[in-house]
């Protein structure tokens, strides 16, 4: 592991956010109503589809709208709570890894100062648990 990944993640924490949340997929030919993103969202577009990754409660206001939408629920955000600056690389791949080891699927995300996963809800737990091993291993 690179000295500066090393040294981000030994004093790493980790917040989760209080609601659930879900992810979106919802076809752009919908696109006539935007989603308003809340105090915490995120959009993607790719190609034919937009992804949403926003809290339950701000999705099920508008999830009328959008009839053709693809949605998974039960997701709990656990958020990087660390600068990472841009050189320092591999920061989401160990964040992934030490959650595969356990068998923990998630869906990552990066904002412009950090690093977010989603869990699923039920294994929050063990992801917690996989995050502080990771950071133990980090402090050597």
């Amino acid at each position: 592991m690179h000295p500066r990944l090393r040294k981000l993640l030994a004093e790493a924490k980790f917040v989760v956010h209080p609601q659930r949340f879900c992810i979106v997929g919802v076809p752009a030919s919908e696109q006539s109503t935007v989603v308003s993103l809340g105090a915490w969202g995120a959009a993607v577009q790719t190609g034919d589809r937009v992804t949403y990754v926003l809290p339950e409660q701000d999705w099920q206001r508008v999830a009328a709208k959008f009839p053709h939408a693809r949605v998974t629920e039960g997701w709990k955000l656990v958020t990087l709570d660390a600068q990472v600056p841009w050189e320092v690389y591999g920061v989401l791949a160990e964040l992934a890894t030490a959650l595969a080891e356990r068998g923990i699927p998630c869906a990552c995300l990066s904002s412009f100062d950090t690093d977010h996963l989603l869990v699923p809800e039920g294994r929050l737990g063990g992801a917690l648990q996989g995050l502080e091993a990771l950071r133990e291993e980090a402090r050597g």
